[in-house]
């Protein structure tokens, strides 16, 4: 809470009905230290995913870096990037306009 107090109200906020923002920063912090040792997405599970995928990431995101999104990509069969810009990683960030967009464009039948 010292370090960042506004980022601690904001999640005090969101989780007060819940277990608290502790729980859920103590929860979240396990499930990073384990991808960090397992990730769940490496690039032998993309190559065989034949779906098509559109991958996001904000040019600004300090926790997922483009060159790493890029990677994901390029291992995808059916694989498609999207670069938003100036948007960081936290998804209540992203301008909601154009993550919109970027859904539409994916789901809109045969390119319209």
């Amino acid at each position: 809470r010292a370090k960042v107090p506004t980022f601690a109200e904001a999640l005090a906020a969101r989780h007060a009905a819940g277990a608290g923002w502790e729980a859920v920063v103590q929860g979240t912090a396990g499930v990073l230290r384990n991808l960090g040792r397992a990730p769940l997405l490496d690039p032998s599970v993309l190559t065989s995913i034949r779906q098509p995928v559109r991958v996001l990431v904000g040019d600004r995101d300090a926790t997922v870096s483009v060159a790493e999104t890029t990677a994901a990509f390029r291992a995808l069969p059916a694989g498609e990037l999207g670069v938003l810009p100036n948007t960081p990683h936290s998804l209540e960030q992203v301008p909601a306009a154009a993550l919109a967009a970027q859904i539409l464009d994916f789901f809109a039948p045969n390119g319209e």
